[in-house]
């Protein structure tokens, strides 16, 4: 029997999976795609002809509900994903099947129709230029219905000579830097385009005639979609066969029940209520822009009227705008058959808009099947029918109440877990993976000891994504290039750091329960640790090194997927600079960690050890990447290295504060606390002059960098928050290793600090920075340090019955802390004093080599449930203070962070007086 042919129009979501089925049904299968790789929408291009998320597009919904059910989403994956994510799991998804063979790019569907004695169809196309005609059994397309733009007409647009564009062509440019442009329409597009131009445009105006739906992406810190599970959704569809009015009520109701408990009241002068009903629009404004509104950088506008002149515009309450730039019409898109002349088209009465074409189950041409009234409960279950994915094994029938009794545990979650696609799977295999035994061998590792409680605090933030890792860079040089390979000394340097750290060849066991500890693993595979990149553009050293930023932040969303009895949590990245044959090599070491195995000080120590290892490596390579690990013991937690005791006045302050005082008023932390959607990361280096210039200031006003830093942060916050914030309150971390006792020093890896709260008020920075501020900023530090840990919100933890408990609490609700500043101080690890100089290291490696390390870069992702946003500091050999910027997507608005993050050098500058 010959072969059946078919044909998939469109390489996006749909089209792959398409093509991976018929050619598992036994189709010969070829697909078209007009564009050069797979990914549909999510595939960017230059060409302005073709839809296409921004790269600062993030998903609608999470990654959970999103993923093809053959092929999970990677852990490393947010749980919102960006353009960039989703064309990598696409293209990861395409080579994984090896459907990239069956794939035509660069090719433009022109016609469909039957051939002259209707045995098959006739496929008229072009590829690269080149028209092609073939003829297939099967025809199917995929290429969905944002295809062509619905551009409105505007009176008077002829008289504008700004940029009035759909937002199909708008792409991100410089050309917009600094202009005043409007954003017309309320959808996820609109919102797409707004968050592009807020960072670049002087001004951005929101132009929309109605109210819209604001869907959030968090509902008591967790995406709305994880709510939706298949025993709710069918109670749903019978209240909508059964009554479709009181259906569409409830859900009306429900969807402004969730927008007033996410938003809480709306400005009326927005115009953003009431919603339409969500039966009838599918379109939403992301409330990520509803921080943009609150700040001022975004401003909404009534409809378009018409244009008046060059640059004016005049809107439907009789506001005019003289000095617009440019117009970005958010307005829709049309489904685009014009491959298919055949098909039908229709309006329906009293319907006054662009002709329908007619669709069986929006699926079949109407001469293929009958015309029916599409409903979603009968499309749905016509799909289920159709594919064969019913979901009798988990309804009320026999077979339903059969699974049941053979497997209960697994038949509710199928009926109350997460709703995704993994569900239509369930088989023998699949009850088979979720019932597994996961961590089998775990108990053949050494127990070292129980992890302390802040160690558990730190795991815990980990696996909900509230605190992912802490991290620090240094830029190290060699004198001459080295005699072995750059990546065979950076692994032999390694080898001598895990000998001195054993906590680096630790995992956690028992992560999710209460009896949490540490385990030592036999041996640790470098190679699994430790990244080499190449640099694409080189940095002379002068002001932000964006390349190493983005690396940064890159790392500072990624989770550690620590598999019991795996791999330890932590990372090493050389980013290499491109070499000279007349010098040796040059590169950024970030080192990554856990924060429950290393906080601020210990990253700063790794770079000392690593320096002293480099210094020390011989010129004969390991003969294995693999390293046995040593015998030693753990040092000890923070809870059993000093007591931290809580007086009864201490304790009873907090137990008040936290049951019955009241939110201070005026208080500003950003947007309530969430499952960290995507940790943003911004470094600022301040020259060595500079920086000892400020320094020089601060002393000479008897206060320290960091309490001027702090005032200055609260002091730059101030003056770009409305006046209705009056209060912020700054988070401080303190190491306390100064009085621990030996074995733990200096040089020490684990997770030793304590953190009070500073907080300040508008009224005593009425001028600007204050450094009377600054020097009440250090008293209180000192008074803190005079303590030696006593009566803090650490040694409160104590008390706290259920750690992880307390961490989830915390999701949904607004912080109580604005910032933190976290300085690590001054460090050059090059000179040769105290342990180095005791021990007679050298300045050259075995081979006569000087390793020096100059900039170091203090960076941390972030602590969703503390600050809004966090400022790291720390100043290395070369003299340059580096302050990085950390805040959470969602939680604060971009655009007033990187207001912040330009001001504050620029203050430091005027502070710091003239530079001798």
């Amino acid at each position: 029997m010959r072969q059946q042919t078919a044909v998939v129009i469109g390489a996006g979501s749909s089209g792959l999976s398409m093509l991976k089925t018929l050619r598992e049904d036994g189709f010969k299968v070829t697909c078209y795609e007009r564009r050069a790789q797979v990914g549909g929408l999510w595939a960017y291009t230059d060409d302005k002809s073709m839809t296409s998320a921004l790269p600062t597009t993030s998903a609608n919904i999470s990654k959970y509900t999103c993923g093809m059910s053959d092929f999970p989403m990677p852990d490393k994956y947010p749980h919102y994903l960006k353009q960039p994510q989703f064309q990598e799991y696409m293209e990861t998804y395409a080579t994984h099947f090896d459907m990239l063979r069956d794939i035509v790019f660069n090719a433009t569907v022109k016609q469909a129709s039957r051939n002259e004695d209707d045995s098959k169809w006739r496929l008229d196309f072009v590829v690269n230029g080149e028209p092609r005609v073939e003829e297939y059994d099967k025809v199917v397309f995929c290429h969905g219905y944002q295809t062509k733009a619905n551009m409105p007409v505007f009176d008077g647009a002829e008289k504008f000579e700004g940029e009035i564009l759909h937002s199909q062509g708008f792409r991100m440019s410089d050309k917009y830097k600094g202009k005043k442009v409007v954003v017309v329409g309320v959808s996820s597009t609109a919102s797409d385009t707004i968050l592009a131009l807020l960072p670049v445009a002087s001004k951005v105006y929101l132009s929309h005639r109605r109210g819209t739906l604001i869907l959030p992406k968090w509902r008591n810190g967790f995406p709305p979609d994880l709510t939706v599970t298949w025993r709710r959704r069918q109670i749903g569809f019978a209240l909508q066969r059964a009554f479709p009015n009181i259906a569409k009520w409830c859900l009306d109701q429900g969807i402004k029940y969730m927008m007033k408990k996410t938003w809480g009241k709306l400005d009326p002068a927005w115009r953003l209520l009431p919603p339409p009903s969500l039966t009838l629009t599918p379109r939403a404004l992301s409330g990520d822009v509803i921080p943009a509104l609150k700040d001022g950088s975004l401003t909404s506008l009534h409809g378009i009227k018409r244009f008046l002149g060059p640059k004016s515009i005049e809107f439907a309450d009789g506001t005019i705008l003289d000095d617009i730039d440019a117009v970005v019409c958010a307005t829709g898109y049309k489904a685009d058959f014009s491959a298919l002349p055949f098909l039908e088209k229709s309006r329906p009465p009293n319907y006054s808009g662009p002709e329908i074409t007619r669709l069986w189950m929006n699926l079949f041409p109407p001469n293929e099947q009958h015309v029916s009234m599409v409903k979603s409960w009968e499309y749905q279950g016509f799909l289920h029918a159709a594919a064969g994915t019913g979901m009798e094994n988990i309804g009320w029938g026999w077979k339903g109440w059969k699974f049941w009794f053979q497997d209960p545990k697994m038949s509710y979650m199928m009926n109350n877990g997460v709703e995704t696609a993994h569900a239509f799977r369930i088989a023998k295999r699949l009850r088979a993976l979720c019932t597994s035994d996961y961590g089998a061998g775990e108990g053949n590792l050494e127990k070292l000891r129980p992890a302390g409680r802040l160690e558990r605090y730190f795991m815990y933030c980990h696996d909900l994504g509230l605190y992912l890792n802490v991290g620090a860079t240094g830029c190290y040089s060699c004198s001459n290039p080295p005699s072995l390979s750059l990546q065979s000394v950076i692994y032999a340097a390694l080898a001598t750091v895990l000998a001195q750290h054993p906590v680096l060849s630790t995992v956690f066991v028992s992560e999710s329960s209460s009896n949490v500890f540490y385990s030592r693993l036999p041996a640790v595979d470098l190679t699994h640790h430790v990244d080499f990149i190449q640099r694409q553009q080189p940095y002379d050293g002068v002001g932000r090194d964006i390349e190493l930023d983005e690396l940064l932040e890159k790392q500072h969303n990624t989770k550690f997927e620590q598999k019991n009895g795996a791999t330890p949590c932590w990372r090493l990245m050389i980013l290499i600079d491109q070499e000279s044959p007349s010098s040796g090599p040059k590169f950024a070491a970030t080192y990554v960690s856990h924060h429950s195995i290393s906080d601020g000080m210990s990253v700063i120590a790794f770079h000392k050890s690593f320096l002293t290892a480099l210094k020390t490596a011989s010129n004969v390579p390991l003969s294995s990447t693999v390293i046995t690990s040593q015998n030693a013991p753990m040092l000890p937690s923070l809870d059993t290295a000093i007591k931290l005791p809580i007086s009864a006045k201490y304790m009873a302050k907090s137990l008040y504060s936290e049951v019955f005082a009241s939110r201070p008023k005026g208080l500003w932390t950003g947007e309530p606390t969430q499952v960290v959607t995507a940790t943003h990361f911004q470094s600022r280096v301040i020259s060595a002059d500079r920086t000892t210039a400020f320094a020089a200031q601060c002393k000479k006003n008897d206060t320290t960098v960091t309490a001027a830093l702090q005032t200055l942060v609260a002091a730059t916050l101030f003056e770009l928050l409305p006046l209705q914030f009056t209060r912020l309150n700054t988070e401080v971390s303190v190491s306390l290793r100064r009085w621990l006792k030996d074995p733990i020093d200096a040089l020490s890896l684990g997770m030793w600090l304590a953190t009070y709260e500073d907080p300040y008020e508008r009224r005593r920075q009425a001028q600007g920075f204050s450094w009377d501020e600054a020097r009440r900023s250090r008293q209180l530090a000192l008074e803190f340090l005079a303590r030696e840990g006593r009566d803090s919100e650490i040694g409160m933890m104590r008390f706290l019955p259920d750690i992880e408990s307390y961490c989830k609490s915390r999701i949904g609700k607004k912080r109580d802390k604005s910032f933190e500043v976290s300085s690590v101080g001054v460090h050059d690890h090059n000179k040769e004093e105290g342990d180095d100089a005791k021990a007679g290291i050298q300045k050259g490696d075995a081979t006569g080599n000087e390793w020096r390390i100059g900039r170091m870069i203090f960076s941390q992702s972030s602590h969703a449930p503390a600050s809004a946003i966090t400022v790291s500091v720390v100043t290395g050999a070369d003299g340059c203070c580096v302050l990085g910027f950390t805040w959470q997507e969602g939680s604060v608005s971009k655009g007033m962070v990187e207001k912040l993050i330009d001001l504050v050098p620029i203050k430091i500058l005027e502070l710091s007086g003239p530079v001798s």
